[in-house]
């Protein structure tokens, strides 16, 4: 699991790179593939959601090297309120029927005045 950090309010990247194994030595192409990105907050408000897609918050930087980048916005780090929250989220590869986890952990948003 991978932990992001960010403010509330704050604009928070993140650069994905996705591989066949786990020895990380073969890239995944992404063409002709769904990427999901999902972050909830399962604690303290399980409406509190946000949902990313390729061309909706997901950009495919490189599909032969299996690279994109997943943005979440000022208004997607906000919405945990002002004295901020942790997400849980993750990331799937779906192609054709199949759907693949390919990641997930959690994004530590916090206040932006301690």
């Amino acid at each position: 699991m991978t932990e992001f950090k960010t403010i509330v309010g704050d604009t928070l990247r993140i650069r994905v790179a996705l591989y066949t194994d786990e020895t990380r030595s073969t890239p995944l192409p992404l063409a002709g593939k769904l990427l999901t990105f999902g972050a909830v907050d399962r604690n303290i408000d399980p409406t509190i959601s946000i949902v990313k897609t390729i061309g909706d918050g997901i950009t495919v930087v490189d599909a032969a090297q299996g690279s994109a980048l997943i943005l979440l916005g000022p208004g997607d780090t906000a919405l945990v309120g002002a004295s901020g929250g942790v997400l849980q989220y993750y990331l799937r590869v779906t192609e054709g029927v199949d759907v693949y986890t390919a990641g997930r952990g959690k994004i530590v948003i916090a206040q932006l005045v301690p």
